[in-house]
């Protein structure tokens, strides 16, 4: 293989590019490990705290997502003006206590005030580290380092996934959350001594705007791009369906195929965790090939992977042997996230340098409209379903959300048609 054709792989980068791309990877996999750890936990909290499966579903969605999308914002609106580096490791420290806190709740009211830290915690994490990857890489690398960055995340969801059924098994869910949640304090110190914030400093807005107009000003000038409305809608949608389904997949194989806890963390988490990090890998590795020759591949190769992976995520609900489960389970994970890292890069393409993080953090706030609604949806039906169909009530309920997923599909490709005129790279 020559040269050039390894570095439309991947990209040279400076020591300075890796050891951002590697510390932020790192965050990403502690973002999405305390996030994670809850889905698996959802049965023994509920069955502790006797709780029902709608009161879990607004815990796992409602909870996180209304306070990752409240905070989001200003906290988005301060990495584009101040010092991301300590910003991020602020974040960092704040939802690693609450993770470790979770495991004090002694009711519904202490777990969803847990929740909410953890939610208000890492609503900062992800605009911060695309803000400093933006400017940090080129156009033509963002897909690559972002693609990168996600995969960090998918490691974090399979070291969750099997940590917490291991460690809920040997000493209790309670002090999973402990042992999984403070390690984060020493990456919080990690980041602040680690990393230097690239950004050239600019000029102060005049004190006349204020930190409220100049963030109205930002949002406005991103709602304003047909192509930007549409990724708003189609986060919504697409989130609803895929959290719909991510959350409530370890109750549904306890349930319904009658695993453990310890069972769920060896089987589940490793196959789900592989599968995101094989997908959201090759979709770094592939995407700049494609996004070369025509840059709404960055959306059209997510819509392409979500419609894809829906046939497969029905199949593995309706199907009764453990093992297709699994092994549909892994294929769609896969072919779900190799789409993620474009996705990402395209965001960038149409904000401006003073708006990377409040693009990203718009999108996700929208994203967590749609994780509050998927778990809810799942939860509300699988408790207005169990009278006629029993443990099977979650098997059917987490068939509504993918048709959420679908719709988002179509967002997507309407945002791909309007991506050259409201592209500013």
């Amino acid at each position: 293989m020559t040269d050039s054709a390894r570095i439309k792989f991947i990209p040279a980068m400076d020591g300075g590019s890796i050891r951002l791309l590697l510390v932020l990877g790192i965050v990403s996999l502690f973002n999405s490990m305390d996030r994670i750890i809850f889905s698996v936990l959802m049965e023994p909290i509920r069955l502790d705290l006797g709780l029902s499966d709608t009161a879990m579903g607004l815990l796992s969605g409602l909870a996180f997502t209304t306070f990752f999308a409240l905070f989001g914002i200003p906290l988005a609106r301060l990495a584009d003006r101040g010092n991301r580096v300590k910003l991020l490791s602020v974040v960092v420290a704040l939802w690693s206590l609450m993770t470790a806190f979770s495991g004090a709740a002694q009711n519904l009211t202490n777990m969803f005030l847990a929740r909410a830290g953890v939610g208000i915690g890492e609503s900062g994490a992800w605009p911060i580290s695309h803000s400093l990857l933006a400017d940090r890489f080129p156009p033509e690398q963002r897909a690559f380092a972002l693609g990168v960055f996600q995969a960090g995340g998918g490691i974090g969801v399979l070291l969750g996934l099997l940590l917490a059924g291991l460690v809920a098994d040997a000493v209790g869910w309670r002090w999973t959350f402990v042992i999984i949640g403070l390690p984060g304090i020493l990456l919080a110190l990690l980041i602040r001594f680690s990393l230097t914030e690239p950004r050239l400093q600019s000029p102060s807005p005049p004190a006349e705007s204020g930190a409220f107009s100049a963030t109205w000003v930002s949002i406005r000038g991103l709602l304003q791009l047909k192509t930007y409305r549409q990724i708003l809608a189609a986060y919504v949608f697409t989130s609803a369906g895929l959290f719909g389904m991510i959350n409530w997949l370890p109750a549904f194989l306890i349930r319904s195929h009658d695993l453990s806890l310890s069972q769920v963390g060896l089987w589940y988490g490793p196959i789900f965790g592989t599968g995101a990090v094989l997908g959201l890998l090759t979709g770094a590795l592939l995407a700049p090939r494609w996004v070369a020759r025509d840059r709404r591949w960055e959306f059209w190769l997510t819509a392409v992977a979500y419609f894809l992976s829906v046939p497969l995520f029905v199949g593995l609900l309706l199907i009764e042997h453990s093992a297709w489960v699994f092994l549909l389970l892994f294929v769609a994970i896969f072919i779900a996230t190799s789409g993620q890292g474009p996705l990402m890069a395209g965001i960038q393409r149409i904000a401006g340098s003073g708006e990377r993080a409040m693009a990203i953090a718009l999108a996700l706030a929208a994203g967590v409209a749609g994780q509050t609604l998927g778990p809810f949806l799942v939860g509300w039906f699988s408790d207005a379903w169990q009278p006629q169909f029993g443990d099977d009530a979650l098997r059917y309920a987490m068939m509504v959300p993918l048709a959420l997923l679908t719709w988002g599909v179509l967002h997507l490709y309407l945002a791909a048609g309007s991506l050259r005129e409201d592209s500013r790279d």
